[in-house]
């Protein structure tokens, strides 16, 4: 009888540590499932554009020639009954001929860098990328080319807490980013704007409360116009124009800050006038208030036959305060 109870004593000791083995086995399984899922800047990934079939039966190829428009749009739209998520785009150029519309909140188009993953205009269109009356959207590591054939690369009216973060917009015939009205807590971390035609950046009106941190704009046209809007904060951004006048026209806009920003006007206009940053109110009875403008750096602004060459032209704003601002290498002061 004792060898009996010795003999069950260690049967029941070996389920016991195979139990505790077996459960230990599947947490470590579970972990590394957990571990698998794809995560990008803290965020998993819902789905990828090349799971989804284009109108012609053919998957996104991201090849540089095949239409992809209605493939991504798919896509998109698919997020809109999982009340949003992030849309992996891989390395590829995605040819679009049509606006991309982003229907639902929550959505985030997630590339994998600003220089290998391009959405990019194949034909004569307006809008590359569009979003209307949406709330946390973001545009990731992307890069959105107008090749000039689009009129705007990323369109946005009445979206709130837009998050654009490492992306290049260019080669847009008209506004490379057009946040129009109510376009409200938007953030561009790491934004180029380069080469577009008419303006690199649009502001429309009652775009408050938002910020832009290391935005490096490089235009045709003009850099950024603000409407008639409130509360922005531009840091370490750099702002450079080579053809026509204006670097940066606010337009009846109020507590607006430029910190740590770098003007750089080098163009030449005949009869007409070349400015880094112009004030001056344009819709009747408005005036602009609390724009400061402080530790920035001037530069490179000339052109002799202008009848006005100045880095700051101010017309009719009042509150506006100059502190810390370096300027060399320059004609008209």
């Amino acid at each position: 009888m004792k060898h009996k109870k010795i003999i069950i004593a260690l049967i029941l000791s070996i389920i016991a540590i195979s139990v505790i083995v077996i459960g230990e086995h599947a947490y470590r399984v579970s972990s590394i499932k957990r571990e698998a899922k794809v995560v990008v800047n803290g965020d998993s990934i819902t789905n990828s554009v090349k799971k989804f079939k284009c109108d012609d039966n053919q998957y996104v190829k991201g090849d540089g020639v095949h239409d992809d428009t209605t493939g991504i749009q798919n896509a998109i739209d698919s997020l809109n009954t999982v009340d949003g998520g992030v849309l992996l785009l891989p390395t590829g150029t995605y040819m679009v001929s049509s606006a991309l519309i982003i229907p639902s909140n929550k959505v985030t188009l997630q590339g994998s860098n600003n220089s290998s993953t391009i959405i990019k205009a194949k034909v004569i269109m307006d809008k590359i990328i569009s979003c209307s009356n949406k709330v946390r959207i973001s545009i990731r590591d992307i890069q959105i080319n107008g090749d000039n054939k689009a009129n705007i690369g990323l369109y946005t009216s009445n979206v709130g807490m837009l998050r654009a973060d490492n992306i290049v917009v260019q080669k847009c015939l008209d506004k490379g980013i057009f946040l129009d009205n109510g376009t409200w807590m938007f953030n561009l971390d790491n934004v180029y704007v380069l080469n577009n035609v008419n303006y690199g950046m649009w502001v429309g009106d009652d775009c408050a409360g938002s910020k832009m941190n290391m935005v490096v704009a490089e235009e045709n046209g003009i850099n950024l116009r603000i409407g008639y809007t409130r509360t922005i904060l531009f840091t370490a951004c750099t702002f450079q124009r080579y053809k026509v006048a204006g670097n940066i026209l606010v337009q009846a806009g109020w507590d607006i800050t430029f910190d740590t920003c770098w003007f750089e006007a080098s163009a030449v206009q005949v009869n007409g006038e070349t400015y880094d940053i112009k004030l001056a109110p344009v819709f009747e009875g408005n005036t602009g208030h609390n724009i400061r403008i402080l530790n920035s750096s001037f530069h490179g602004i000339w052109g002799a036959t202008l009848t006005k060459t100045k880095h700051c032209i101010i017309d009719g704003y009042g509150d506006t305060t100059l502190t810390g601002n370096y300027i060399d290498g320059s004609q008209g002061g």
